[in-house]
């Protein structure tokens, strides 16, 4: 199996070893939240997902009510 250890779009490098992003060559201070969910999006391009399909990929739940107010 191969691993990419850098994925790079136009101007956003993704070192997944390191954990770090950079921005045209700056070294982006993401939070880790910030970090999974940049990951998230990367690794299912073009995918939709939804407020409630996030917050179960981040909290690790099956399910979520969410009220409308």
């Amino acid at each position: 199996m191969n691993f990419i250890s850098l994925l790079n779009f136009s101007q956003l490098q993704i070192d997944w070893i390191q954990h770090r992003v950079r921005s045209r060559g700056r070294v982006l201070e993401l939070t880790y939240s910030e970090y999974r969910l940049l990951c998230l999006l990367v690794k299912q391009p073009g995918k939709v997902f939804t407020h409630a399909q996030i917050y179960r990929k981040f909290m690790k739940r099956k399910s979520l009510e969410i009220q409308k107010t």
